[in-house]
């Protein structure tokens, strides 16, 4: 019942690899000599080639995994060292500490420099690789010192500390990193060191046959944790990290250094000799593979990838779901399953007593098909093994159908990625620890924007920031490669897109500016909904009117205040003043932005220019009370009096020429009664001449200025009750008869608690409030007598109101009149 496949090769009689071939290669890339160049990026990328590494002029031309075709890299220099960053770019090391990254079409993105102390040295080796912080650096210089950064991103080069075992050159070394650190290997001889910037050497003791005289090669896995040493004596070491487990060593038999030496996920250690692979698991255990031809290694999370002139092939364990499947004469529930779906479609009786056989293990069976499905390769089996758990599901009820609708998904894209116009052959394990945002960023490096919004709708069903991301990475790049410019180019953006995408048409003009394609970015600036994002790109495409248009209509005081300084920067002060002329209201920001910040002259600058008189005067007036000194003041307050007066505002250049004068005359009564008189007002003044008993000259300021005799009186009274001058006081209340009423000479004096002095003014009060007022000095006896006398009922309820228990005698009193009131 088993099926066979022939690709498998035992290791021992549970365990099986298997070497198969992805793609043919398309590339004429057919002659490799110890001078190629072969560099591949690990998660099915791109592949680097250059044929002659000793000649500058030879180009290092780069392709996708099939072989096609993507670009090639100019370089200069004497190449060190070359690997692919963990965003699919390439980085060449040269001889002088000078590195270049590419992006994976052969456009030289940036270069940096690791410093002059390794300028100086030069550098003998390099090894990119991914650090803890993304893309790390390390190269060893011919001064036998090491020096490394953890990220290219934002370089800081460290040098190591020396490695022990004397001052020689290393006999091999290795970059190794986990999620927390990264470091150096270095062997000297028998003498294993772990180098860590900022900290000292650890020397590792590991176990090394007798026969051994020095260590040749060493390497780590991807995750850190396991390390492989190759001896000059040709044994093989595995043993992890940390060296608390030596899992075994091997004899390979080859007294050379191998080619090339890496970890298959880390499971097994695959060595590459002139004619031979070598693949040594953790048990020790071997399997040799013929290779007649050059290849280059490429170390994987899960398995390994085999680059040759004419092929790209996979060396991997088969996994233990596969296994059960298709072991022959395997009766694993799973390959009974199989088998049971093959009888259906027959329509055999014999489906039935298959089925029957693995009802109790049916779960297990449609969980083992599904998971190697999502290991093979080949669609055809993948399409057995589904229809196959598809055919067991139905017998299960309990079944979870979220792996096999997850599974179906994954090998959808997994398939797609792997098409020979793609050239991306990543592993399910590859593509499920990838996120998903990292995998549509390595398809739209490729610029295969179509397939990365298929693969984000198939993982993302629903929609998602990602599928934006998607659409606005493919319109940035049409508006890049195209050659039209303008509404063609637009339109087609907006038609593909449409308004309710979601994507930012500003974002893509900044772009389009960037490119020079003005015509293109103003277009899509017309789209745009949001202002915020359209102001300052149309500033930088000079066009002004357009962005206070849209700045004023936007309603949002930040963006309007934003554009207004962006604008000045831009233009020019007088241009700009010039430029506002035509916008009122952002004209009016401007003036208000410049007063909060107190930048006078600015202001003063606008309003002259636009003949604003009234407000000329008005910054002339605030400016005066900003002035300590009296004389600026008096200059501030005429220049106000000149600008109304050519306002024609006679009723404020009155006002104003009242001010300056008054100021004058107390700036006069400073300087002759030695007290402090600037900045009080009109009333005050008057006021504080007369607590000083400069009656005459408070009468001449009053007739100077016309104040009106109710306005003097009250403010007389109030000056003389407040210094107490109560004989002045009723001097002045038989001067004439009061314009005021009386009723303020009580207030004052009960006020100042002279009840003596009230009593003299309360006869002369209006009879209408002569009860109240008599309340309200506590002649509430008289008060009665009054309310009485005038024959008013609700007065001497009033009265009664405010009597106590110790006023009964003017309740007796209130009572007989009451009697007497009666009708």
């Amino acid at each position: 019942m088993a099926l066979y496949t022939s690709d498998w090769t035992p290791i021992n009689d549970d365990t099986f690899f298997r070497r198969h071939e992805l793609y043919p290669m398309s590339w004429a890339e057919c002659d490799w000599t110890e001078r190629t160049l072969v560099c591949v990026a690990s998660s099915g990328g791109p592949i680097a080639v250059c044929r002659d590494v000793s000649n500058s002029a030879v180009p290092i031309m780069i392709y996708n995994g099939a072989g096609e075709s993507l670009g090639l890299a100019k370089w200069n220099g004497q190449l060190a060292g070359a690997g692919w960053s963990d965003d699919e770019r390439l980085v060449l090391v040269d001889a002088a500490g000078q590195v270049s990254v590419y992006d994976m079409f052969g456009k030289m993105e940036r270069s940096l420099s690791l410093g002059q102390e390794v300028k100086k040295f030069t550098v003998e080796s390099a090894s990119v690789f991914l650090s803890h912080q993304g893309t790390g650096l390390a190269v060893l210089c011919r001064n036998q010192r090491f020096y490394m950064t953890t990220s290219l991103e934002q370089p800081l080069v460290k040098k190591l500390p020396d490695a022990p075992g004397g001052s020689g050159p290393p006999s091999c070394w290795v970059t190794t990193a986990d999620r927390y650190r990264s470091a150096v290997l270095v062997a000297k001889g028998l003498e294993v060191s772990l180098l860590e910037a900022d900290s000292k050497a650890q020397p590792l003791a590991i176990t090394l046959p007798a026969a051994a005289q020095r260590v040749t090669q060493l390497v780590t896995n991807r995750a850190g944790d396991l390390l492989a040493a190759l001896t000059d004596s040709g044994h093989l070491v595995l043993t992890s990290l940390d060296l608390r487990q030596t899992f075994c060593t091997v004899d390979t038999g080859a007294r050379q250094p191998a080619k090339q030496l890496q970890w298959c996920g880390s499971y097994a250690v695959v060595g590459y000799w002139n004619s031979s692979l070598l693949v040594v698991n953790r048990r020790g255990e071997t399997i040799k593979y013929g290779l007649d031809v050059p290849g280059q290694l490429c170390a994987e999370c899960d398995c390994i990838r085999l680059v040759t002139p004419y092929s790209h092939e996979l060396i991997e364990q088969v996994w233990s779901d596969s296994v059960a499947v298709f072991r022959i004469g395997s009766m694993d529930p799973a390959a009974v399953l199989v088998e049971t779906h093959r009888e259906y479609e027959k329509r055999s009786h014999l489906a039935d007593e298959y089925l029957r056989m693995i009802l109790t293990r049916l779960n297990q069976a449609v969980t083992s098909c599904i998971e190697a499905a999502g290991h093979e390769h080949n669609p055809q089996v993948q399409k057995l093994l589904l229809r196959a758990a598809q055919y067991g599901k139905s017998f299960v009820s309990e079944l979870d159908p979220e792996l096999f609708v997850s599974t179906c998904r994954y090998l959808r894209v997994l398939n797609s990625l792997r098409h020979h116009s793609h050239g991306m052959p990543l592993t399910m394990g590859q593509l499920r620890q990838m996120p998903v945002p990292a995998l549509l960023d390595r398809l739209m490096r490729r610029r295969l924007h179509f397939l990365a919004l298929r693969v984000c709708r198939q993982l993302q069903p629903a929609p998602h920031a990602d599928q934006r991301r998607v659409l606005e990475a493919w319109a940035k790049h049409l508006v890049v490669s195209s050659d039209g410019e303008g509404q063609a180019v637009a339109r087609q953006i907006a038609d593909r897109l449409g308004s309710q995408s979601g994507i930012s048409f500003a974002d893509v003009a900044k772009t389009a500016i960037a490119a020079g394609k003005r015509g293109t970015a103003i277009q899509l600036l017309a789209m745009e909904q949001q202002a915020r994002r359209t102001v300052p790109l149309l500033i930088d495409l000079n066009m002004c009117d357009e962005a206070l248009k849209r700045a004023a209509d936007s309603g949002d005081p930040d963006l309007a205040h934003s554009a207004l300084l962006q604008l000045r920067d831009a233009r020019g002060r007088a241009e700009f003043q010039m430029l506002i002329r035509n916008y009122p209201l952002m004209q009016s920001l401007y003036m208000k932005y410049l007063r909060s910040r107190g930048q006078t002259e600015l202001v003063r600058d606008g309003l002259i220019q636009e003949d604003d008189f009234e407000g000329q005067a008005r910054l002339r007036i605030a400016e005066s009370y900003k002035e300590t000194r009296v004389d600026l003041r008096i200059s501030h307050l005429v220049a106000a009096q000149d600008c109304y007066k050519k306002a024609k505002n006679e009723f404020w250049a009155t006002q104003t020429e009242d001010q300056h004068k008054l100021l004058k005359y107390q700036s006069s009564l400073e300087e002759s009664c030695n007290r402090e008189y600037v900045g009080l007002s009109l009333q005050d003044t008057i006021k504080q001449l007369i607590l000083s008993d400069r009656h005459k000259l408070a009468d001449s300021l009053r007739n100077e200025y016309k104040i009106s005799d109710k306005r003097f009186w009250w403010t007389k009274l109030l000056a003389l009750a407040e210094g107490e001058q109560w004989a002045e006081l009723e001097k002045f209340a038989k001067s004439k008869k009061s314009p005021v009423g009386y009723e303020p000479f009580v207030d004052a004096c009960l006020e100042h608690g002279s009840l003596v002095e009230a009593k003299k003014y309360l006869p002369r009060v209006n009879d209408e409030n002569k009860v109240k007022y008599y309340a309200k000095a506590g002649l509430l006896e008289d008060a009665a007598r009054i309310a009485f006398e005038q024959r008013d009922r609700d007065a001497l309820a009033y009265v009664e109101g405010l009597c106590g228990p110790n006023n009964r005698s003017v309740l007796q009193q209130i009572g007989q009149y009451r009697q007497t009131l009666k009708p």
